[in-house]
């Protein structure tokens, strides 16, 4: 077994999910914020990047020929912005505008979502709120799962996977993969799984792709990658916006 995995404790014959579980148990035990050693740590993050490389390597090694020339196409471009989200960071593609509307750490979450009791003894959780704008001349559908939520450290996290009670949002909000008509604009509500204590977001990415003949799936023909990259957070507990 190489080194990178056996510090992760898998096999390297593990599938991504697998690894990906287990960097995330792993990173969350040992993370300084919950007094872990920050070498062990960083050793932990190493590991796991290698790991993913080399599975990354392996996968475009093996789709050869036309469909070798499908799934290794050139990576999206990134978008990238820096700012506070109490100034509403915006970054404009050519498929969409993203507005950061805001960020709100260690919201009660047991007013928002479906089962409270899911999110188990500690309801706090990090709710992200966009704002999306359709630039182009089809429907475009904004993907739920094609985000991810990067901390100051360095660990990635995805969204919460209770789910939130559409009736407790305003009428212009929505928790869903919605589809957004040519230039119009949608209000999108995130709520990030749960973070370390004191952890904070540094890093919010999305990745968006087009298909061929206006469709929302299928093919991919093009592709955006929108970055914020966060120097603040707003810390205080806000009312979750109704308009």
């Amino acid at each position: 077994m190489g080194e990178p995995h056996r510090i992760l404790g898998v096999s390297e014959d593990a599938p991504e999910t697998v690894v990906d579980a287990a960097y995330r148990a792993l990173a969350k035990e040992k993370h300084p914020d919950q007094g872990g050693d920050p070498d062990e740590f960083t050793k932990i993050k190493e590991a796991y990047d290698a790991v993913k490389s080399e599975n990354n390597e392996a996968n475009t090694q093996s789709t050869p020929g036309w469909f070798g020339s499908v799934f290794s196409s050139e990576p999206a471009e990134t978008i990238s912005v820096i700012g506070d989200p109490e100034n509403q960071p915006t970054v404009e593609g050519e498929i969409f505008t993203v507005r950061l509307k805001g960020i709100i750490p260690d919201m009660d979450a047991s007013e928002i979502v479906r089962l409270p009791d899911e999110l188990g003894k500690n309801t706090c959780r990090t709710v992200v709120l966009f704002d999306i704008q359709n630039n182009t001349d089809d429907v475009q559908k904004w993907h739920r799962d094609k985000t991810t939520y990067v901390d100051k450290a360095g660990f990635t996290y995805e969204r919460e996977q209770t789910t939130i009670d559409s009736d407790k949002l305003g009428p212009r909000w929505t928790h869903f993969s919605v589809e957004i008509e040519p230039g119009a604009r949608t209000y999108f509500v995130a709520m990030v799984e749960e973070l370390p204590p004191d952890a904070r977001l540094g890093k919010i990415v999305h990745s968006q792709y087009t298909h061929a003949e206006g469709l929302t799936s299928g093919w991919t023909e093009g592709k955006e990658r929108y970055e914020f990259v966060i120097e603040e957070e707003n810390r205080t507990s806000i009312p979750l916006p109704t308009s």
